[in-house]
């Protein structure tokens, strides 16, 4: 059992499957890539795997670190798919980076003219700025 009450299972599927605390919803799947023959959950709240292959695994299952690390790795929020894929349907989205925009990101449109006349532009556009620069 973690120490969040979630319930850690694995087996010859090679999955580690992370379980609500209610049982309710689908678990968040760990692939260990072979067969998993132990868990044990360490001091530091960070869950260790042992499988077939002969290594052992240690994987992040603190909510509030694992979404640390990810902000930190992706850069940017996660995605709802994203936040249930990691983190679990169980947990309400929120921003994974608090410091980051929520919701537009950064997108970048080039446009060239269609009759040859004319400046190219690009468009670079963060949350509701938008900026046009000739190229």
């Amino acid at each position: 059992m973690l120490a969040d009450g979630r319930l850690a299972s694995g087996g010859y599927d090679r999955k580690i499957k992370l379980w609500s605390k209610n049982g309710i919803g689908e678990p968040v799947v760990l692939s260990h890539g072979s067969w998993v023959y132990s868990l044990a959950v360490l001091a530091d709240g960070r869950l260790a795997s042992g499988g077939g292959d002969g290594n052992v695994k240690l994987w992040l299952v603190d909510e509030q670190k694992l979404i640390a690390a990810l902000c930190l790795r992706a850069g940017r929020n996660l995605t709802k798919d994203e936040w249930a894929r990691y983190i679990g349907s169980d947990t309400p989205w929120q921003p994974s980076c608090r410091d980051r925009p929520q919701t537009g990101g950064l997108r970048i449109k080039i446009a060239a003219p269609c009759n040859g006349r004319g400046d190219a532009y690009l468009t670079v556009s963060m949350l509701s700025q938008q900026y046009k620069m000739v190229i």
